[in-house]
């Protein structure tokens, strides 16, 4: 039997789905109705981004590439089975590459899978659980791009599309359509709130 996918989504509560998705894959607790909603704080030493990363997988291929004589960028590329972690973050994938400078900072992230599969545990509420074909992060943008048949979940919200691209300093959440399926989303009904 194959896998049911969520009906489409037609309500006036695609608001609350925008602010609340963010925030969910942020890791942070989605507001209650009475909550105030603060910006996002400034980066710290402590958030993941400063963790560092643990990589395992069957092979590994280190590429120095060169301009004028000296180092610009490594490539290292993982493949089979890569497991990726970095603070409370977990990738699974069959191929990462990662582009690194001269000093060892990561200036790109890509994840290729069939599918990708993440999962980011918050400090409070149920885990963000999530697939992709892709999974690209540039951290100069501070964006993730998950590309091919997405799928993000936390809890009862999730949200299919065929591109998802979300900034982690913004908060915001662009996803779009492939060229023959619709977004779906499923929103919580929360029975006594407006």
């Amino acid at each position: 039997m194959a896998p049911r996918r969520p009906p489409p989504f037609h309500s006036p509560r695609l608001a609350a789905l925008a602010l609340a998705l963010p925030v969910a894959l942020a890791g942070h607790p989605t507001p209650t109705r009475n909550a105030q909603v603060k910006p996002p704080a400034p980066p710290v030493a402590t958030s993941a981004a400063a963790l560092p990363v643990r990589i395992s997988s069957n092979t590994m291929t280190l590429t120095r590439l060169r301009q004028n004589g000296k180092t610009v960028v490594d490539r290292n590329i993982y493949q089979g089975h890569v497991v990726l972690h970095q603070g409370p973050i977990t990738i699974w994938a069959e191929t990462t590459i990662l582009r690194l400078n001269t000093h060892g900072q990561l200036l790109f992230a890509r994840a290729l899978g069939q599918p990708v599969r993440f999962v980011r545990t918050a400090k409070r509420g149920p885990p963000i659980r999530g697939t992709a074909l892709a999974v690209t992060y540039n951290p100069a943008t501070t964006t993730y791009t998950l590309v091919g048949h997405v799928h993000v979940e936390r809890g009862t919200q999730s949200i299919v599309a065929h591109e998802i691209t979300y900034n982690t300093l913004t908060r915001i959440l662009v996803a779009r359509r492939g060229n023959r399926h619709r977004i779906h989303m499923i929103i919580p009904s929360h029975p006594g709130r407006p």
